[in-house]
């Protein structure tokens, strides 16, 4: 298990054991969450197809449902640089943290989350190694925080269209 998850997971573990719930909570969507008296954590139940992204209440008295977007990367023919485009923002969003799983690795290469393409626009993430194969590469100098306006593009520039993997940015919704 990645360590992010792990970080999660264990975030979850310390508020089931320290809030006494006693009830549980239902999401639009068929999304359920309950405390669990016996093992003091919160099960997770997803009922159906999802929730919509315009169902995340905006971030509040930190408060804020925290959702990944994620960049898939296929490997194309090594030996230049080029852009994966991601989805664009679905509303305005602050970045809380950015990692890859790398799964064909080319020497001497990395990536960036860019706002534009061609390398252009602002930077939404530090170098991300993609020298070897491996999950959970979290990117160097990142700053928490970064927002985006709604409908902002997402870019992850390669440094070798060799590259393959998935990259992936924890959000939440920017407070109003």
């Amino acid at each position: 298990m990645s360590g992010w998850l792990d970080a999660i997971l264990g975030r979850i573990r310390y508020l089931g054991s320290e809030l006494a719930l006693g009830y549980g909570l239902d999401f639009k969507g068929g999304l359920k969450a309950r405390l669990n008296p016996s093992t003091k954590f919160i099960d997770v139940t997803l009922d159906d197809a999802g929730v919509a992204p315009a169902a995340l209440t905006a971030e509040s008295s930190s408060l804020a449902v925290p959702f990944v977007i994620r960049v898939e990367m296929t490997a194309g023919t090594p030996g230049t640089a080029d852009d994966v485009s991601g989805p664009a923002a679905p509303f305005a969003l602050r970045i809380l943290d950015r990692w890859a799983d790398v799964n064909t690795a080319i020497s001497a290469t990395n990536l960036r989350v860019r706002t534009a393409s061609g390398g252009g626009g602002s930077t939404l993430s530090g170098l991300i190694s993609t020298a070897t194969a491996q999950d959970g590469v979290r990117a160097s100098n990142s700053a928490d925080g970064d927002t985006l306006a709604a409908n902002a593009p997402i870019f992850v520039r390669r440094s070798d269209r060799g590259v393959a993997g998935n990259v992936y940015l924890l959000c939440v919704r920017a407070g109003s």
